[in-house]
Order: structure tokens, then C-alpha cells, then sequence
């Protein structure tokens, strides 16, 4: 992709207007606070683990072997939490889910929408779009 700021790039965003024009472009390269951290790519088939999934969750120091990253307390507090966990605990959050599950499934739509729904959702996209590009017409 080539952003707006003239550099070619592989990551970038692209925010399009009502009327199908580019309202909003900037990469990696223009606007780098935007693309801080790891990011997962569909066809990127690494699992992140640890400090790559929360770097924010580990402390990294180094030693003669190279980088060693410690959970920080709070992670460690969150962790023994969630292993404690009561069976009683478990099963109601088990029990939770299935009862959603089941909601969800005897609630879903399972015919197309009606043209006055259809006229409604159209309506309300075009008032999101409105404001979103109302929005980025304030910061620019």
C-alpha cells in the first residue's frame, strides 16, 4: 500500500467516506503510535505467547544467557485466581455459558430481514457513518 504521506508500506489504514471517497489514510510510517505492539496476521500461524501476547504483564531483565522475562505480581495474582477456582465456581460458569448458548441459539434469525428492517438498518448505518466522519473532520 502506498499511504497518503508517500511511503509504501505493508500495514496501513484506510477510512472511507459516505460517498465512497478516502476520508481518512495513514500507515505505520506517518502515524507509528497506531501500529505499537504485536498484531496477528491471518496468515501469520504464530501463537503469541507471554510477554508477546501482554508485554505489559511481564518485566524483562537480561542475564549472560540473553532476555528473561518474570510475570509481574499482578499476573501471577490473576493466574492463581483463575487456577483456585472453586469447581463449584467452574461448573456455575460453565452452566452460565450453556444457558447463553442455549438463548442464543433458540433466538437467532433464521429468515432474511424485512424491507422496513433492511430501510431501518440502512438508516442507522448512514447516521454512524455521519458521525464518524463528522468526527474526523474535528481531528484533522
Amino acid at each position: 500500500m502506498i499511504c497518503s504521506c508517500g511511503a509504501e508500506t505493508t500495514r496501513g489504514t484506510v477510512i472511507f467516506g459516505v460517498k465512497g471517497e478516502i476520508a481518512v489514510q495513514h500507515c505505520k510510517v506517518c502515524r507509528p503510535e497506531l501500529y505499537e505492539g504485536p498484531r496477528r496476521d491471518p496468515s501469520d500461524m504464530k501463537i503469541w505467547i507471554g510477554p508477546e501476547y501482554m508485554p505489559n504483564r511481564y518485566v524483562k531483565t537480561s542475564d549472560a544467557d540473553g532476555p528473561i522475562y518474570m510475570a509481574t505480581d499482578e499476573l501471577q495474582q490473576d493466574t492463581l485466581d483463575a487456577v483456585s477456582k472453586k469447581p463449584e465456581e467452574a461448573l456455575r460458569s460453565e452452566q452460565l455459558e450453556q444457558e447463553l448458548a442455549d438463548k442464543k441459539r433458540a433466538t437467532r434469525r433464521t429468515a432474511p430481514m424485512s424491507e422496513d428492517e433492511m430501510r431501518r438498518a440502512v438508516t442507522q448505518a448512514k447516521q454512524i457513518a455521519k458521525a464518524i466522519e463528522e468526527y474526523h473532520a474535528t481531528i484533522q
